[in-house]
């Protein structure tokens, strides 16, 4: 009888442990990336609605001294072209642990709460994150599946 008791409480922490974790596509990163988490997800595609807030992480591994000046990009890919996401503050340093200066070989998340505008149409898209370094070279590049509903 314990062994199924066992197995149950290992499904369960395997399943809070991965609530959010989203299939990505990497389209370049120069650094591992370990992980890419978008909450509230329940799938793939990831479901957000308009009006709402969604949370990004993303876990990767500095390659090389990124500095304290590292960018981020947002793009919705709509019909296969970039369309930018204006970010509020498209800086590294502050959305990330540890804080910065990002240090080779050291691992890092950084997070990003979004505000996903009414305005925009319901539609299927995949989402672009870029994080550049303080020279400008792309570190991270992810694309995420969505649904905006």
């Amino acid at each position: 009888m314990r062994a199924p008791h066992a197995l149950l409480l290992f499904t369960s922490a395997f399943l809070f442990v991965n609530a959010g974790n989203v299939r990505y596509t990497d389209c370049g990163s120069s650094v591992s990336v370990h992980s890419v988490s978008v909450e509230p997800c329940q799938g793939t595609p990831c479901s957000l609605t308009r009006g709402s807030t969604a949370t990004t992480q993303i876990s990767f591994q500095a390659g090389q001294y990124a500095g304290s000046s590292g960018t981020v990009e947002v793009f919705g890919i709509v019909r296969n072209s970039p369309v930018p996401v204006n970010l509020d503050s498209p800086q590294i340093c502050g959305h990330v642990q540890p804080n910065c200066p990002l240090q080779s070989g050291q691992w890092y998340t950084y997070t990003k709460n979004m505000f996903i505008d009414v305005s925009y149409p319901a539609m299927p898209l995949n989402v672009r994150w870029v994080l550049k370094d303080s020279h400008g070279g792309q570190m991270v590049c992810v694309e995420i599946p969505i649904q905006l509903v």
